[in-house]
């Protein structure tokens, strides 16, 4: 991931399992004028073409998700050498017993 020059739109990539989810993520930020959707998976591998494709500056990732989680996304991210820059976040609507409390740190073991 990168940072954009000042005053660049915000290239982002969605990813989410659930089509509606994702589809609606898509039209709502895409209307903010300083984000670009540049991309959206349905999965964690998806995504992971995606980043390699398009370079986004930001990732959004849904954390349960099949294939592979949002967390083993940030996982492979982070160990890739041009994006490690950037913090690790990531999100979820869903509380379960597996799902860390605090997503970006634990991925960065």
């Amino acid at each position: 991931m990168t940072t954009p020059p000042a005053g660049a739109r915000l290239r982002l990539v969605i990813a989410d399992d659930q089509a509606s989810v994702r589809q609606g993520l898509v039209l709502l930020l895409d209307a903010v004028p300083d984000i670009e959707v540049v991309g959206a998976a349905a999965d964690g591998e998806q995504a992971l073409d995606l980043v390699a494709e398009h370079h986004p500056d930001a990732i959004l990732l849904d954390l349960h998700m099949p294939v592979l989680d949002g967390i083993g996304a940030i996982r492979r991210l982070t160990a890739r050498p041009w994006t490690r820059s950037g913090p690790a976040r990531a999100a979820t609507s869903r509380r379960t017993p597996t799902t860390p409390r605090s997503p970006g740190r634990w991925a960065r073991r």
